[in-house]
């Protein structure tokens, strides 16, 4: 899925853009990303050291998706500059196709200034759109506070959560898993 690019403002003013990642710019989400890791080491999974990607790999990553009915890879950016990015993965196999799971990071500086909202709302809208997808899932931190109260806001609600299942700064927080029928 592809959708055309949009010129957006944050709360505060600032201007910004979202449109469909493409693949000549996977350096660039590539940088966000060990960014990302390095001013906010507990916003994902794999610790730093842990990213399996390379420039290469993302760019094929981004052209799947780019291609696919149920998948889409969104950039936000000010200027150059990604603030954030989002990545719907929809299932792969046929009993999964109305399916995809949504992952996203925004820049801690821009966080709190509409950009996430802006992100998912764009994705919902192309899923939506699509014809194919008909449930979006996510997973997020318990810690995650406000991202929790992000997806809450737009529709999605919490259907399980595994108890301990991440370790930050060495505590075990709980792993929420919400979705969102479409």
């Amino acid at each position: 899925m592809k959708v055309a690019s949009r010129s957006l403002t944050t709360r505060d003013g600032r201007a910004y853009t979202i449109a469909s990642a493409r693949p000549a710019e996977a350096g660039c989400l590539l940088d966000h990303v060990l960014r990302l890791h390095q001013t906010d080491p507990d916003a994902d999974l794999p610790a730093e050291g842990e990213l399996w990607s390379t420039v290469e790999v993302l760019r094929r990553h981004i052209s799947g998706l780019s291609a696919a009915r149920n998948g889409l890879y969104l950039l936000a950016s000010s200027g150059k500059e990604p603030i954030g990015a989002l990545l719907l993965r929809g299932g792969e196999y046929l009993r999964l196709a109305h399916t995809a799971e949504l992952g996203m990071s925004v820049r801690r500086e821009w966080r709190r200034l509409g950009v996430g909202e802006s992100l998912v709302g764009v994705a919902l809208g192309a899923a939506r759109k699509s014809g194919e997808l008909r449930r979006i899932t996510l997973r997020v931190f318990e810690t995650n506070v406000g991202a929790l109260a992000l997806y809450e806001k737009l529709g999605f609600v919490v259907e399980g959560r595994q108890k301990r299942q991440v370790r930050l700064k060495g505590n075990y927080v709980d792993l929420i898993h919400m979705a969102l029928d479409l």
